[in-house]
């Protein structure tokens, strides 16, 4: 399970950006109480967003962060692979 994701000095990177899983305590309208349902999901004390969205300016390294993302991760997912099955 991943919680935090952090990039520093990646392609057009320089400073460090995290995205965080993490939910906060805001919640939808009564009218939108699902969404919550379907997107958070609880363990013990910790509730995680089980989609996020990155958004911003073209050029600003969204695509680089999802770039350094599948390149950090792809050993553990190989890993895991391997071990269940």
């Amino acid at each position: 399970m991943i919680i935090e994701f952090s990039v520093k000095n990646y392609r057009s990177i320089f400073d460090l950006q995290t995205i965080s899983f993490l939910s906060t305590s805001l919640k939808s309208s009564i009218d939108n109480e699902q969404v919550d349902k379907n997107n958070i999901f609880t363990e013990s004390d910790t509730s995680l967003l089980k989609t996020i969205g990155i958004y911003g300016a073209n050029a600003s390294g969204k695509s680089n962060i999802i770039s350094h993302w599948k390149i950090s991760t792809m050993p553990y997912m190989t890993y895991q692979v391997r071990v269940q099955g």
